[in-house]
């Protein structure tokens, strides 16, 4: 049967209104979405145009990466007391970040008593191998470097390995200084007369490991010492405890964001005359650029 025609108007009409109510809450929501859609977008650009929590270069010691930045300059310097403080050199440093994954560094040493102006000059390299890893506590940086000793004329010795270090907490960290590696460049005489005098050219490798603590947001401290050396070619192969004891405590107090005060007193060896194997440092890193 048939609907009247002023039945099937009206049903029209109101079926027209219910699609146009739909049509206009479709695009409400639509809109809506829309909406959110771009607030999202602005949220996450927003999230990605900020710098991470404590900037590139934290405060804290223990938080920050193990290259420099891109863009970001170091320089510094080191006055040290060695052999009983009977001998002072001075070390110069300077690095920086070609990217956030590069970095180069450079150093020159002299003796201040008594006093000689020509010292070592070195040149490292590192390079991110990992980053973030293991849930981001851990860090893996290459590196390798080797110079020039002005002093004595010769190569020093290229050095290479990979610096390490695992947060176990944000206050507590394993580290090995990624000088693993040693091949002299340089032959060298090993002997004295009247027993036979032989030319030898070192290679081994160390096994340095140490325990950092952020002690504060701006003092951290760390142990160091090497469980051993093993001989590749012309070197003895010893190990800790039983040959040798190095051991050494360093401390980085960050004065200023931009600005670290440098301390560290140890032994190269503990074991063997420790007295006449005291050494320690005091001094002072500048960053300059965006941290």
């Amino acid at each position: 049967m048939l609907a009247p025609a002023g039945v099937a108007w009206a049903q029209d009409e109101e079926e027209a209104g219910e699609e146009e109510a739909a049509s206009e809450e479709g695009a409400s929501e639509e809109g809506a979405s829309e909406e959110g859609a771009e607030a999202s977008s602005e949220e996450a650009a927003t999230e990605e145009e900020a710098p991470a929590a404590g900037g590139r270069w934290p405060r804290a010691n223990i938080a920050r990466p193990l290259t420099l930045p891109k863009g970001l300059i170091n320089a510094g310097g080191t006055i040290n007391g060695l052999a009983k403080f009977e001998t002072f050199t001075l070390g110069l440093n300077g690095g920086y970040g070609v990217s956030d994954d590069l970095e180069v560094r450079l150093s020159y040493g002299l003796t201040l008593k008594e006093f000689e102006a020509k010292g070592p000059l070195a040149f490292e390299v590192g390079y991110k191998i990992l980053r973030g890893a293991a849930g981001g506590k851990l860090e893996v940086i290459g590196r390798v470097g080797t110079g020039y000793d002005l002093a004595l004329e010769g190569l020093a010795p290229l050095v290479a390995g990979a610096q390490v270090q695992y947060n176990i907490s944000d206050k507590l960290a394993v580290v090995s200084s990624g000088k693993h590696l040693n091949i002299s460049l340089e032959e060298a005489s090993s002997g004295v007369a009247p027993a036979p005098v032989v030319t030898i050219r070192p290679i081994f490798l160390s096994l340095p490991v140490g325990v950092g603590y952020q002690a504060t947001p701006e003092l951290y401290a760390q142990i160091d010492t090497n469980i051993g050396n093993i001989e590749i070619s012309d070197a003895p192969t010893t190990f800790i405890f039983a040959d040798f004891i190095p051991l050494t405590a360093s401390f980085v107090y960050n004065l200023q964001p931009a600005l670290d005060i440098t301390a560290s007193f140890g032994f190269t060896d503990l074991k063997n005359n420790a007295g006449d194997n005291i050494t320690a440092s005091i001094g002072a890193q500048y960053y300059i650029g965006a941290l």
